[in-house]
């Protein structure tokens, strides 16, 4: 099948690439819980880069390489795996329900044709999202649900999101702003398109990062989101006893703890050398707690996000999308860091337009829904004509097999099935 892989841990140059002849999983790999899943779309994040860059390798080692990319996933499901038993409710899915989720960090790979997905972890897609505006949501919802629950932040607080334009920045503005109902939310991101989109979005203060500094701007808020690297900057605009929760940096053994991580003395030690002395004394001293958020997915999360943005309360905010044999655009694009919303590739070429050529002119220019049934249908059809060419292709192997064709009658047939399709 074809797929975005790496070959061996390192720098996406050397180590990424293309491939059409990856194995398809198949149903002997499957376990009872599982879902094979025809991808429709896949959403990059930078934990991808942290990964094929072996930034995981101690935690999660990869069983084989070459291994495929991606962990954000939407597509149809054309297998359950035997012994799920859905009457029994190990599963709620069925072959042709359309699912989203982010896949678990031992069995990752959604940028594929096809991908092994644990039914724990996902939720069915609503009839107005698309595939590609789902796979967005998935890593970044959860994500900042689990954070903003890990900081307590309530309705009435004051919230300061690091990086408001980027993939998870984007979510976090407005789930903080229309969902939790936050009294103001502040951001940071360059001026022009990138504070504008914020502003849209629901961000009431944007600072330019270029120019400005959050910490000599801002005072007295309620909690602080790390997304940028910054946590050791944040504890100074925080009230006394607030929360700076960040996905950035180095892991803690309370966050390992948390997710049932095996810590044995040799990975605290690791992580003591490794450990963020700055974050941890700043916050300290200004009398804040620092949390480290290692996101772990879940069903249920995943259908909290789904559902907020099927009621439009929360909106996908695509940077670019890129098909599948143009996958290491996307990789470039998100090495470049310059990324408005999330980067996505699709699986529907048909589905594609032009957006997809010029990633600075991306769907982030406007936060408002692309998804309405319309778009679906559109999904739909692009769908309804691959399966029509690979029956084509399919009946037209199997006839050559049966009673080879004169060439000049073989010739007049294919052009027969060209225009049908």
């Amino acid at each position: 099948m074809k797929a975005l892989v790496f070959t061996k841990y390192g720098p996406w140059s050397k180590s990424v690439l293309f491939s059409d002849s990856h194995p398809k999983p198949s149903a002997s790999e499957m376990r009872c819980g599982e879902l094979l899943v025809e991808v429709n779309a896949a959403a990059l994040n930078p934990l991808d880069k942290i990964r094929y860059n072996g930034g995981l390798k101690h935690f999660v080692a990869e069983k084989k390489l070459p291994a495929v990319i991606g962990y954000d996933i939407a597509g149809t499901v054309i297998k359950v795996a035997p012994g799920t038993d859905a009457a029994e409710n190990k599963t709620r899915f069925s072959i042709g329900d359309r699912v989203v989720a982010r896949m678990g960090d031992s069995k990752c790979g959604s940028v594929a044709e096809f991908a092994i997905v644990d039914a724990d972890l996902c939720a069915k897609i609503p009839d107005n999202l698309t595939y590609v505006e789902a796979a967005s949501l998935a890593l970044s919802g959860q994500t900042v649900l689990q954070a903003f629950r890990k900081g307590g932040v309530k309705e009435g607080d004051r919230v300061f999101v690091s990086g408001g334009a980027g993939g998870v920045g984007t979510i976090a503005i407005q789930l903080a702003k229309h969902v939790f109902k936050a009294k103001e939310v502040a951001t940071t991101a360059r001026s022009g398109e990138k504070s504008d989109l914020c502003r849209k979005l629901g961000a009431d203060t944007v600072i330019d990062y270029t120019t400005h500094k959050f910490e000599e701007k801002l005072r007295e808020f309620d909690f602080a989101l790390d997304l940028t690297h910054e946590a050791e900057r944040m504890a100074v605009i925080l009230k006394k006893g607030a929360n700076i929760v960040s996905v950035t940096g180095k892991p803690t053994v309370s966050s390992l703890i948390e997710i049932g991580y095996p810590v044995s003395l040799w990975v605290k030690f690791y992580l003591w050398i490794i450990r963020d002395n700055k974050r941890i004394n700043a916050a300290r001293k200004h009398g804040v707690s620092y949390h480290y958020l290692i996101m772990q997915p879940s069903s249920k999360d995943m259908n909290k996000i789904v559902k907020e943005a099927s009621s439009s309360r929360i909106h996908a905010v695509i940077d670019s999308i890129h098909p599948l044999n143009k996958a290491l655009d996307a990789i470039k694009r998100l090495e470049s860091g310059h990324a408005k919303g999330k980067i996505v590739i699709s699986m529907l070429d048909e589905c594609l337009e032009e957006k997809t050529s010029n990633p600075s002119k991306g769907a982030s220019k406007s936060p408002q829904p692309s998804g309405k049934p319309v778009d679906v249908l559109a999904e739909n059809q692009a769908l309804a004509r691959r399966d029509r060419r690979e029956n084509i292709q399919e009946k037209k192997e199997e006839e050559t097999r049966r009673d080879p064709l004169p060439k000049e009658e073989k010739e007049r047939k294919d052009l027969k099935d060209v225009q049908i399709s």
